[in-house]
């Protein structure tokens, strides 16, 4: 057996447990030590006046928030199911999670 390959043989097992070591040692330091820089606690809040529950619903999901469905009211032009108001207002800053009440249309009134 060459000399190379005993040295590597020799060597390996300590440069795998280094590796290994600050591995762990970033992982701590990213997670508990850190953890802010990983999840932002703040967002924006996006508009959805205009999309129907189940587009709106997504892209606040998407934006780190949840969405509650307010009141339901008969309007003269806009189609059953199609956002009217939100609270609180697009572009907003709030905290992760925050629910965004969206108020509905029931769709138009009979003429």
């Amino acid at each position: 057996m060459s000399r190379w390959r005993e040295r590597t043989r020799r060597v390996l097992p300590y440069v795998v447990v280094a590796a290994i070591g600050f591995l762990a040692a970033w992982l701590v330091l990213f997670f508990f030590v850190f953890p802010q820089s990983m999840v932002a606690s703040r967002v924006t809040v996006p508009a959805v006046i205009g999309l129907d529950t189940d587009a709106a619903r997504r892209k606040l999901v998407n934006g780190g928030l949840t969405m509650v469905v307010g009141t339901s009211e008969v309007t003269p032009r806009t189609a059953a199911g199609i956002v009217l108001r939100q609270r609180p207002a697009a572009e907003s800053e709030e905290e992760r999670g925050t629910a965004v009440t969206v108020d509905v249309s029931a769709g138009m009134r009979a003429p």
